[in-house]
């Protein structure tokens, strides 16, 4: 049989070109030196004295980052993250983040917007928006690693808080964030209309490039890694023959920490409209930069889950009004 062994033979001509190839990369990388070397000198020939000067510093400083990531991009390591998406990546370098982020642009942010506009979350919450933060939900229990925007889930998987998690891409979105659950399909009979309610607040949450995790203390002060709980979460408990529920989870870049935090406990439990949930967030100078949704409607967990949490019996709704229900016929030939 080794008599019949196939020997292998390099492709001809092989070796040089890959010897081409890498006299070009390094001609492309000391090109980039030369250029983040001259941006640099002008960073330091600015006045810090100029009204301009924290403009061209940070556009110049965008320059430069923009140099180190065409001459990184061709490493084999970053090569591999574009054609591997799900592989973790080390989201301190700027090389890394621009893969995912374009990773994200091309299919998550995508997938939200259409969710978000499909389901009328936007404009029955908050108007249109920009996501800028990829904001990722996982529910304990459920097998589901990643929770895709609009996933209809029973109420039993629902009872307990999400795990939430937000990925900035940019250096300037880091951070304090507010989270707000909203919900704004509970029906109001009086007004033969829905209005709004709040589920769930978190505020003064630290998040990093690589810090995404929403944490908050169960019990007692919260650290400096975690955020405080404004409005303790209430599970979804949607009425039977109602419909769906839609639960739009939103976060929110603060400008800064937000002040009077044991008054705005109240303050989210009387919004019943988005218009108020709107002008809430402008008082606190919110800014949204991240989203989910998912949908809840009734099932045989539903009223477990109410007697669970100690939440008031659930009403019955019926498609038609008994009071608009047409009168049977009478038989024509009596």
């Amino acid at each position: 049989m080794s008599t019949f062994r196939r020997i292998y033979n390099s492709v001809p001509g092989i070796a040089d070109a890959y010897g081409a190839a890498q006299a070009v990369l390094k001609k492309i990388e000391s090109r980039n030196a030369a250029r983040i070397q001259r941006l640099q000198q002008k960073i330091d020939a600015l006045d810090p004295n100029d009204a301009q000067y924290e403009a061209r510093k940070r556009q110049m400083q965008y320059h430069i980052m923009q140099s180190k990531f065409r001459d990184e991009i061709n490493k084999p390591e970053f090569q591999e993250l574009i054609l591997n998406p799900h592989k973790p990546a080390p989201m301190s370098e700027y090389t890394a983040r621009e893969i995912k982020k374009q990773h994200w642009h091309e299919k998550q942010q995508m997938l939200l917007m259409q969710r978000l506009e499909q389901l009328h979350i936007i404009p029955d919450t908050l108007p249109t928006f920009r996501p800028k933060v990829d904001v990722s939900l996982r529910f304990p229990g459920l097998r589901t690693r990643v929770l895709e925007p609009g996933t209809i889930l029973p109420s039993s998987v629902t009872a307990r808080p999400p795990v939430v998690n937000i990925q900035p891409f940019d250096e300037h979105d880091e951070g304090l964030y507010s989270i707000i659950l909203v919900n704004p399909d509970i029906a109001d009979t009086e007004n033969d209309s829905f209005r709004t309610k709040v589920h769930w607040v978190l505020a003064d949450v630290p998040i990093s490039l690589t810090n995404t995790r929403v944490k908050y203390p169960i019990m007692g002060a919260p650290t400096e890694d975690e955020g405080t709980e404004v409005l303790q979460y209430i599970p979804p408990t949607p009425e039977l023959n109602a419909g769906f529920e839609r639960l739009c989870l939103w976060a929110f870049w603060q400008r800064k920490p937000i002040v009077g935090i044991e008054d705005l406990k109240t303050q989210f439990q009387n919004v019943t409209s988005a218009r108020q949930l709107r002008d809430m967030c402008k008082r606190l100078q919110l800014r949204p930069l991240g989203a989910h949704v998912w949908r809840n409607r009734y099932d045989r967990t539903t009223d477990s889950v109410r007697e669970q949490y100690g939440l008031p019996e659930g009403r019955v709704f019926t498609p038609i009004r008994i009071s608009e229900r047409p009168a049977t016929k009478r038989n024509q030939f009596n």
